[in-house]
This record gives C-alpha cells, structure tokens and sequence, in this order.
C-alpha cells in the first residue's frame, strides 16, 4: 500500500513539474504583451486580503514576473506594434482578463471534549486567474490564433489539529483538542500573480515552441 501511495504521489508530481517546466527557444523570438483588451474582476465575500485599491499594483507585478519570466526561454518582450511593417514574424499575448477571487468558509470545531458549543473560524481561501490569447503575426501583420488559454493559482488558510513539533517534544495535544490557525501573508495577491505569470511563461513557450 505505502508502495502504491508513494508511486501515485510522484506521478502526480511529475505531471504538475511538467506544466510549470517551458521549453528554452534555440533562437531568440519577439512578442508583444498587449493588455489594451484587459479587464479585472472581483468575486469576494470576504475583504480580508484582495484590496480592489492595489489592482493596478497587482497587474504590474504579474507584468514584470512575467517578462522576466519569458526571458529565461529567450522570449524577448518587445513594445512595437504588430499592425506596423514587420521584417520577420512576432508572436502577440493578448491578457483578457483576470479575476482576483477572496471567499471564507465557517469551520466549527470542538477545541474541549466537555463542551457542547464550537469553537468557529472564517478560514478565508484566495484565487489569481488570467485568462490569454497567443496569436502569432507574419510579416504583413496578418494575425493566427495559436492557443486560448488560463491559469490558476489559490492559496488558502490553515486550520489544524495536527500536533506542532513543539507539542510532540512536551507531549501535549494527543487528543487533537488544540487547533492551530494560519493566516496568509498580507501580499498573498502578489505571490499568487507571479506564480501565474511563471507558469503562464512557461506554457507559453510550450506553444512557441510548436509554432516558430
């Protein structure tokens, strides 16, 4: 059983590293991040971590992640028109949309066996998701979708009975009647926008790759 545990938990690894992992380009390609077609959109029913004040600041750090990102599979960003006169090809990532995502579930657990009244916690989880297009423009700046595609990336806070290293030294908590709760990092949105943007880098290439 634990053989057949650990083989399902590597092929689950493998598949997840093989989306995040892009493919290195032999020869430098140009393309042009175009967000003159975004939009954003909140879906919150908690207000504890997205501040719809910081979107414009949580768009630039997906920006800059992602062309720092596409760097590293020689992809080089570039400004320029794809309607202007072109001498070869260009690839256009057009950024539709992203939706910045804060909701909270109510979890009730007995923190003493001799009561009858729950001990409640708002455990708040938080979701990125963009939503692109991948064209490529030949020279007369004549326009081919190659790839619709999005990516997604949530976080959430913990609440635990597990026993703390702490608590199994003094061998406290063997019942499992203490909890711990975790909160997220203030800049969880941030951390969240650049993990998508690596990975979109990373799918992107992938695509490229395919259509040179």
């Amino acid at each position: 059983m634990k053989n057949k545990l650990f083989y399902f938990v590597a092929v689950l690894s493998i598949v997840f590293n093989s989306c995040a992992v892009g493919h290195k380009l032999d020869n430098k390609v140009s393309l042009v991040v175009d967000v003159s077609h975004y939009a954003d959109s909140y879906q919150t029913t908690s207000n504890k971590y997205v501040d719809k004040s910081l979107g414009g600041e949580y768009l630039n750090a997906f920006l800059t992640e992602l062309k720092s990102s596409l760097r590293a599979y020689n992809i080089e960003t570039v400004t320029k028109n794809i309607k202007n006169s072109l001498t070869t090809a260009i690839y256009l990532l057009q950024v539709n949309s992203i939706t910045f995502s804060e909701k909270f579930e109510t979890e009730s657990v007995y923190t003493d066996g001799e009561t009858a009244i729950p001990e409640r916690f708002d455990v708040v989880s938080c979701n990125f998701n963009a939503n692109l297009r991948l064209y490529k423009a030949d020279k007369t700046g004549r326009e081919k979708l190659l790839k619709f595609y999005s990516s997604s990336f949530s976080k959430s806070e913990e609440l635990s009975n597990n026993r703390t290293l702490l608590q199994m030294i003094f061998g406290e908590n063997k019942d499992g009647s203490k909890y711990t709760y975790k909160e997220l990092d203030d800049d969880v949105m941030f951390d969240l926008s650049r993990k998508s943007a690596r990975r979109i880098a990373a799918k992107t290439s992938k695509i490229i790759s395919k259509n040179l």
